[in-house]
């Protein structure tokens, strides 16, 4: 922050060193302006503009060239003045901003979040009630679940993350399933789901498949147990159905 100041104040301090030169040099140009003027107005008085005042044709040159300068030096002048104005007002404002901490990549960091959930490789982190890390993969949204287990059956642990977002095709927010699965130890997305069947309440990973407490457009709730398809998460039975919320809950937990 120092060397930014000191930088900014060294372009500063130059820009104004330009601007006091350019001073002197309008105020050398005004001043033959003035003789200029003076000789043109006296040349008007004694009624000889028919001749162009009597001037040569250099001198009228130097004339108009003495006049083209003042004007532009006097414009130039003025940008440097405010890019000097600008310049130092920006150094001013530097020193207050604070500075947000970042890795290499661009991204805060993810790894001063405080742990919520870690298991087989995967860990849960919680910036704030919007933002959670999932290793180093960010998910902008709420958590209301996480769970672990070989969602495909390749032998490997995967990761079931609930969240609550909006999507394309359902605009209002509700609880979603995503699930990733580990590569070279970061977490790929394997689906993305935006709906099972119902909507859903909540889940979780029990012999090999996921079991899902949903609510369906009556207001009954249903617990289900669901399998991998090869894309996405396929309906396999229903364990309870049309039943209340309380009632459903309890199989579910069973």
């Amino acid at each position: 922050m120092v060397k930014q100041f000191v930088f900014v104040s060294v372009i500063s301090l130059n820009h104004t060193a330009k601007v006091r030169r350019f001073l002197e040099r309008r105020k050398r140009f005004s001043n033959n302006c003035v003789r200029t003027q003076r000789i043109f107005d006296s040349y008007q008085q004694n009624g000889q503009n028919q001749h162009f005042f009597g001037f040569s044709t250099k001198k009228r040159a130097r004339f108009r060239e003495i006049a083209y300068i003042c004007n532009r030096m006097e414009r130039r002048a003025l940008t440097y003045i405010m890019v000097a104005a600008l310049l130092i007002a920006g150094s001013m404002t530097a020193q207050t901003r604070q500075p947000v901490e970042r890795h290499a990549s661009g991204k805060h960091l993810a790894k001063k979040a405080p742990i919520i959930a870690e298991a087989d490789g995967f860990t849960l982190r919680r910036a704030h009630d919007s933002l959670y890390w999932l290793n180093d993969w960010r998910l902008p949204y709420p958590v209301y679940q996480f769970q672990t287990g070989d969602v495909d059956g390749d032998g490997s642990t995967d990761a079931m993350v609930g969240v609550v977002k909006a999507t394309r095709f359902y605009p209002e927010k509700g609880r979603r399933l995503f699930i990733f699965k580990l590569v070279n130890g970061k977490p790929r997305a394997l689906w993305l789901g935006s709906k099972l069947g119902g909507k859903l309440v909540d889940f979780r990973f029990i012999d090999g498949k996921l079991r899902a407490l949903e609510q369906g457009s009556d207001g009954r709730y249903a617990v289900s147990d669901y399998t991998w398809s090869g894309f996405g998460m396929a309906h396999e039975r229903f364990i309870q159905k049309g039943t209340d919320k309380q009632t459903a809950i309890k199989t579910f937990s069973q």
